[in-house]
């Protein structure tokens, strides 16, 4: 039997509601918006390490959350 490849995890973002994630190719989706203080977002990405996902808003914050967590944290001290 082959390796069962990992999870791959999908992302979207929103200028309503916030960030989605996806672990069956799209499929289904869930709000992972825990520690967002602004759900509108205007631009979504991975970190340099690939294990981050940042999001950026419409009013300037910046968030980072491990890709596997629910939980985000606002940068605020500069750029990343």
């Amino acid at each position: 039997m082959p390796n069962q490849p990992s999870t791959a995890y999908w992302y979207a973002a929103t200028s309503w509601d916030g960030v989605y994630r996806s672990t069956d190719d799209g499929l289904t989706w869930f709000l992972i918006n825990t520690g967002l203080t602004d759900l509108s977002m205007s631009s979504i990405g991975l970190d340099e390490t690939g294990n981050g996902v940042l999001a950026g808003t419409g009013y300037g914050g910046v968030y980072r959350s491990s890709a596997v967590s629910n939980q985000s944290t606002k940068n605020v001290g500069g750029l990343i």
